[in-house]
């Protein structure tokens, strides 16, 4: 692949049109959702990667595919003939396969919790959809920060963090709280701080735009309220993510 700026490398021919690997990084660039997760199982999408992880990116982001960025995609030992990567990607995240034939869920070729945590992470659905796929591709896998890919799961941020993890989350322990959850049209957001720091309280709707900045300022220790007006939103769910260093808690928040 060449630098971000040439001309598309890879381009993908889709049901109406074409999209190219170029377009999609200003495509993802342009999201502000709290992280960012990419499994791709098309021909070539392995020239997706660099434009995914880049270093301009503005959230932790993960990306998984297929294939490499010069070789076909292909089905295998997987019924009926789905790519064979993507396939167990997906039993991993759901925690079963289809069965060839008869109702009920079939097993996977082994299990995918690979550090016994009770969550099956990016990395580790990646790592055993690449050892399991016989069909000759070359999956790729990436993510940035480095080993963020650790602390995500379909489900969000595994709170737990990963011991060995260059950007692992400590527990929860701000016991961040919103008072009049469903909110009201003033509500406020309540969390302990266990010592002096950068904190920023950010409110996301459920596509992981940006709609709303609570707070961003050095506070503190102790705890502390914060006073959030909701009447310019509309009725719906929300999450409000509070970080602070290399730590990040969120919580949903309803409005009718």
């Amino acid at each position: 692949m060449g630098s971000l700026d040439s001309p598309p490398e890879v381009i993908l021919n889709l049901w109406n049109g074409t999209l190219d690997d170029d377009t999609f990084m200003g495509y993802m660039d342009t999201f502000s959702g709290i992280s960012i997760h990419v499994v791709m199982e098309q021909c070539y999408s392995g020239g997706f990667l660099e434009e995914v992880i880049n270093t301009g990116a503005t959230q932790p982001r993960t990306f998984a595919s297929a294939a490499n960025a010069t070789e076909s995609s292909w089905s295998g030992a997987t019924y009926p003939e789905y790519d064979e990567y993507v396939y167990y990607w997906t039993g991993s995240m759901h925690g079963s396969i289809p069965p060839s034939s008869g109702p009920g869920p079939g097993a996977l070729p082994g299990n995918p919790d690979m550090n016994g945590d009770g969550h099956i992470s990016m990395y580790e659905a990646a790592t055993k959809s690449r050892e399991w796929d016989t069909a000759g591709e070359h999956p790729l896998w990436d993510d940035t920060p480095d080993s963020c890919g650790d602390t995500y799961y379909l489900g969000g941020l595994i709170e737990t963090g990963i011991g060995d993890s260059e950007y692992s989350f400590i527990p929860s322990t701000v016991d961040l709280t919103i008072t009049a959850n469903p909110v009201l049209s003033l509500s406020s957001v309540v969390f302990n701080l266990g010592s002096p720091g950068e904190v920023n309280i950010t409110v996301y709707d459920m596509s992981g735009h940006a709609v709303d900045n609570l707070l961003s300022n050095e506070l503190a220790a102790g705890q502390h309220t914060v006073n959030w007006s909701t009447d310019g939103l509309a009725a719906g769910v929300y999450i409000v993510k509070f970080t602070t260093g290399n730590y990040m808690e969120s919580v949903k928040a309803v409005k009718f």
